[in-house]
């Protein structure tokens, strides 16, 4: 097992008839701009995570989806309480279109819930996890929303591997995921910055370790005061005399960054 620890520093009117005209052309306007902003109030894709063990919203608190991801690209995470922070980042034109087409050649859209809950009955498996969430993942396409929802997604996945239709929905979940997580550490850009900077480290520190790249990023997940951690994997330690992944983890607040490297 690799273990260290490091701080370092972050490197941040005239006339009745004109009156009349004018209140029609404004009311027009306004009815426009209300169907603009309601189209961008509209995610393109959602995911939610419905029930489940969780403490109920104070009174007047609305959560938000655990993703959202709108037609211009803006890619915002969801709050299930008002202490959390609302992350968001932005995905280029070719970012979004591949990332639907990848949902879309998963097959997404012939899924349908009802059916997969009839292929998991029909492999045997009874889910007896209590408070699990649902996985609830909406796509729009053509004007109109297609969802699907899973109960203890992450759970099933992993027992019933036969059901091709649970590993497409658990493959696109994971998807979304990835992209929450980008948007914790502040996008694409500022991912490859501190993988960047953690290689370098690495470099130095611990010449044996393999270099990540973005393509290791696991998830991410913020904590308090500020603070941020980072996971990535490295599949490179199945090649070694210890089987399993390498892992890293990164957790940068306002006083620096830690370095957690475990095998």
């Amino acid at each position: 097992m690799y273990s260290i620890q490091k701080t370092t520093v972050i490197c941040n009117f005239f006339f009745l008839v004109t009156l009349l005209m004018s209140a029609n052309q404004t009311f027009g306007m306004n009815q426009e701009q209300k169907r603009n902003t309601d189209a961008e109030d509209k995610p393109l894709i959602s995911l939610e995570l419905t029930g489940g063990f969780r403490a109920p919203p104070p009174t007047g608190f609305t959560p938000t989806p655990f993703l959202r991801i709108f037609d211009d690209g803006r890619v915002v995470t969801g709050l299930n309480s008002p202490n959390q922070k609302e992350f968001t980042a932005n995905l280029s034109a070719d970012e979004l279109e591949t990332l639907i087409k990848r949902i879309s050649d998963l097959g997404f859209f012939d899924l349908d819930s009802k059916k997969i809950e009839n292929e998991i009955q029909a492999a045997g498996q009874k889910v007896l996890i209590a408070d699990a969430p649902t996985t609830v993942i909406t796509v729009r396409k053509d004007n109109e929303s297609h969802a699907v929802s899973v109960y203890a997604l992450g759970f099933v996945a992993q027992d019933l591997k036969e059901v091709k239709s649970l590993q497409s929905l658990a493959q696109i979940d994971k998807l979304l995921r990835l992209e929450h997580g980008i948007a914790i550490v502040g996008g694409r850009v500022a991912l490859a910055e501190c993988i960047k900077q953690t290689n370098e480290y690495l470099e130095k520190e611990m010449p044996g370790v393999p270099a990540f790249s973005i393509e290791h990023f696991d998830s991410a997940f913020a904590g308090a005061n500020e603070s941020k951690t980072i996971t990535l994997s490295n599949p490179i330690g199945n090649q070694t005399e210890t089987p399993g992944p390498l892992w890293l983890y990164i957790t940068r607040d306002g006083k620096g960054t830690k370095y957690r490297i475990q095998k």
